[in-house]
């Protein structure tokens, strides 16, 4: 069932790239993901929960990614280097600037469950006790990666300074002064 499931998103990545949102179709994903229409629509039953899926896959796969590092500035890095990998962003910026406002501007374009999830996500890379101001400068930060990806070496040292930066925020709402201890997760 999953790998199905995988196979109706991988397909949903590939009209994506190729037809934009606008130009894609139930039947051009089913079609894409090699199964049939009738299977999609018992996984899916509209696009948007195709697009939501997709979104919430890509978030899992990087926070997981970024949860083996073992320091914050090291998982901040790998997870803006793999959201500036995500081709289709860029495709679809180009093609469908407006399509990308939910990820761009969530209170602009109403409730935004993905906004909502990728938040969370944030949240536990940075460790508990991170405020949401703090994680929304994170992910701000990371969100502009998927259309106007760093060098590495500025990925490196960007990712560095929001670690500290939010290691530093959290610690003084916290009361703490002690420096940050490099790890993915709070004690």
């Amino acid at each position: 069932m999953q790998r199905t499931r995988d196979g109706v998103l991988d397909g949903a990545l590939i009209c994506l790239a190729r037809d934009g949102v606008r130009g894609s179709t139930m039947g051009g994903i089913a079609l894409a993901g090699g199964v049939a229409k009738a299977t999609l629509y018992n996984h899916f039953r509209t696009k948007p929960d195709v697009w939501a899926a997709l979104i919430d896959r890509e978030v899992r796969r990087i926070v997981e990614d970024a949860l083996v590092v073992p320091d914050r500035a090291g998982a901040l890095a790998l997870a803006a280097q793999q959201l500036g990998s995500l081709e289709v962003v860029r495709v679809l910026a180009t093609r469908e600037p407006e399509s990308l406002l939910p990820l761009l501007a969530p209170k602009l374009a109403g409730t935004s469950p993905s906004w909502d999830q990728a938040r969370q996500a944030i949240a536990v890379v940075l460790a508990s006790g991170a405020d949401d101001a703090v994680v929304d400068l994170v992910l701000r930060w990371l969100v502009s990666q998927l259309l106007a990806p760093q060098p590495a070496v500025e990925l490196g040292r960007a990712a560095a300074l929001l670690a500290v930066a939010s290691y530093e925020l959290v610690s003084s709402v916290a009361g703490s002064a002690a420096l940050p201890d490099s790890s993915v997760h709070a004690d």
